[in-house]
């Protein structure tokens, strides 16, 4: 395995929402002090906008999981459903809450009294629903809205944190009233020319290795291959460490990125951008 060759204790470009790869760079830490700002000051709606592989996925995961760590009830729906009512369901489930052979209206009741309980413990229930472009019908948002209607006198008892391509404003936009039902929006940035440097050595530090194995030409290979997007830096980098191990090269230089992107792109290549 490559990783033995490069001195590595694992793999460090997986895809895999691993917390201890999480590589804070300014757009992302800017997108979790948004998503904390949404929640603590209670501001119902938010949405958090990012091309494919900028690392939303990521960035929910990690923030579900202190938020849990906090004592609030988080809800995460990887894949939203394609009708109101599986969202309906798939929101019931991911907070647990029974709701066997109960109508729609039964359901939504049954998540308001859900609501309302926590909301007297000082919380309020927190559903993120990733990959929110996926929401196929306007009646999906209105059950969003229905969400937002659960409220107390002073404060929402559901924050809802839509995460998806900017396709989702579009979307969101054409359903009447839902524009101005929005609190805060965030658009995550891909990484500039710095951070991919830093994102790649973040990378193989959490794997184990602390000395650099991509020189700064191969770092400008690869930033301008990718355009700083972590997905495609994972899969690039990956590549370029195979077959820099199968090589037996001591580092990655651009003309070995070159080969990797060629291997893996087709006819896409760096002067595409």
């Amino acid at each position: 395995m490559h990783e033995t060759f490069w001195g590595l204790e694992e793999k460090p470009f997986l895809n895999t929402p691993n917390p201890r790869f999480l590589f804070y760079s300014q757009s992302h830490e800017e997108a979790l002090v948004r998503m904390l700002y949404t929640v603590t000051e209670s501001k119902g709606l938010m949405l958090l906008l990012g091309e494919e592989g900028i690392g939303k996925t990521f960035i929910a995961h990690v923030f579900a999981r202190e938020l849990r760590g906090k004592g609030y009830p988080v809800g995460l729906v990887k894949y939203p459903g394609k009708t109101s009512d599986e969202l309906l369901i798939q929101t019931l489930y991911e907070f647990g809450i029974p709701h066997r052979n109960a109508s729609s209206i039964e359901k939504l009741q049954i998540l308001g009294e859900a609501a309302t309980s926590v909301g007297k413990d000082g919380f309020h229930l927190i559903l993120i629903l990733d990959d929110a472009q996926l929401l196929a019908d306007e009646q999906s948002f209105e059950m969003i809205r229905a969400f937002l209607n659960i409220s107390a006198e002073e404060r929402f008892l559901v924050t809802v944190i839509l995460s998806g391509t900017p396709d989702v404003w579009g979307r969101l936009v054409e359903v009447p009233g839902m524009k101005q039902r929005v609190g805060v929006s965030y658009r995550i940035l891909p990484l500039p020319r710095d951070e991919t440097g830093d994102y790649i050595a973040h990378r193989l530090r959490c794997a184990g290795r602390e000395e650099p194995i991509f020189d700064a030409g191969a770092v400008d290979a690869v930033h301008s291959a990718t355009r700083g997007v972590p997905r495609e830096i994972n899969n690039l980098c990956d590549l370029c460490l195979l077959i820099g191990s199968g090589e037996e090269v001591d580092v990655v230089k651009p003309q070995l990125v070159e080969r990797a992107l060629d291997e893996t792109m087709g006819t896409r290549a760096l002067g595409e951008n």
